[in-house]
């Protein structure tokens, strides 16, 4: 699991609109997804699930947590 703080969400979107996220997570496994949703929904955080990026237009930055799940 990688963590990062207000990331740059530009190259995680097709159009390359300029935003970021409070947070940005990226999960490469089944069990690491699993630990961090675990996580996240006991805190009550705004999550945001991320794929390519090609069906979303960020109009402003987004406050929650960005989740990549990089693993098919």
């Amino acid at each position: 699991m990688h963590l990062i703080e207000n990331a740059s969400l530009k190259k995680r979107n097709t159009f390359g609109i300029a935003a970021t996220a409070h947070f940005f997570v990226q999960v490469n496994t089944k069990d690491a997804l699993r630990c961090f949703l675990n996580s996240v929904t006991a805190k009550n955080v705004s999550l945001l699930v991320l794929g390519g990026g090609s069906n979303i237009v960020f109009s402003q930055d987004y406050q929650g947590v960005v989740l990549n799940p990089n693993f098919k």
